[in-house]
């Protein structure tokens, strides 16, 4: 039977009939052993990401957490991705940080769509914390990072942290996108 609900969960995930995945997770959790790589989790979440459902694909990381079934980046990652899609940074940067608070070793793309996020909601204390801890636990921030970073300057009108951030870009022999560039003028039009 279980073989058979994981089998329900995986189609409907494809489909992104998010309420079906998680009835039918719902329906076996009581029966299941949940193990720290039990797939019916990560499942439901793709379903919930799928179908833009961000708010019930943080509520399958709880419950996760309740079952005592182990985060995984990949996981994390998605529902972070869910949240920085609706521009959601509070969300995101809430789950980085259980995340991290629960021993999950984010890599960069978890960093990275969080920060994204960030951007997204105008938030560039939040998005410039973000990479100075990603540095702290010695992960290397890429192009993507800075077009994020320079993009959440662009937005609170931070021009000189933004040049500051291209200016890093070219010491780091990283390069800038359009976006990138188009955001450092924007902020200094704003400045």
């Amino acid at each position: 039977m279980m073989t058979d609900h994981i089998g329900q969960i995986a189609a409907h995930a494809r489909k992104a009939h998010w309420a079906r995945a998680l009835l039918y997770l719902v329906d076996i959790l009581p029966e299941a052993r949940v193990q720290s790589n039990f797939p019916g989790f990560g499942l439901a979440v793709k379903a919930c990401v799928k179908a833009a459902q961000w708010q019930h694909a943080l509520g399958v990381i709880r419950l996760m957490d309740r079952h005592q079934a182990a985060r995984n980046n990949v996981v994390v990652s998605s529902v972070l991705n869910a949240c920085a899609r609706k521009s959601r940074w509070e969300a995101a940067h809430m789950l980085l940080a259980d995340s991290i608070a629960r021993e999950l070793r984010p890599d960069m793309i978890s960093y990275n769509v969080t920060i994204h996020a960030c951007a997204h909601g105008a938030s560039w204390h939040a998005a410039l914390a973000l990479c100075r801890d990603a540095r702290r636990r010695q992960l290397e921030p890429t192009a993507v990072t800075y077009n994020s970073l320079i993009s959440a300057c662009e937005k609170g009108a931070k021009w000189a942290s933004a040049l500051w951030l291209l200016t890093e870009m070219v010491s780091l022999r990283l390069h800038a996108d359009v976006s990138g560039h188009s955001a450092a003028i924007s902020a200094c039009e704003k400045g």
